[in-house]
């Protein structure tokens, strides 16, 4: 038997906050060094209207740039 709505509705409310997530996906030159990753970073924060994410992908790292300069 399908729960009825209001049981549905008290399972939605009692259930975890959702964790955002979000990717960088740098396309330009020099678009994988922390200055420019910090700027596409704040853009995701603005479109998704919120101040922090719980985890940042970065969707297609340069091998050739040091990970440390990533970061």
């Amino acid at each position: 038997m399908p729960p009825s709505i209001p049981s549905v509705i008290v399972f939605i409310l009692l259930r975890p906050p959702l964790t955002l997530r979000s990717r960088v996906h740098p396309v330009k030159p020099g678009g994988h060094v922390h200055p420019a990753l910090w700027e596409t970073f704040q853009a995701s924060l603005k479109a998704l209207n919120r101040q922090e994410v719980r985890v940042l992908y970065l969707h297609a790292p340069n091998r050739k740039i040091p990970f440390e300069d990533t970061l």
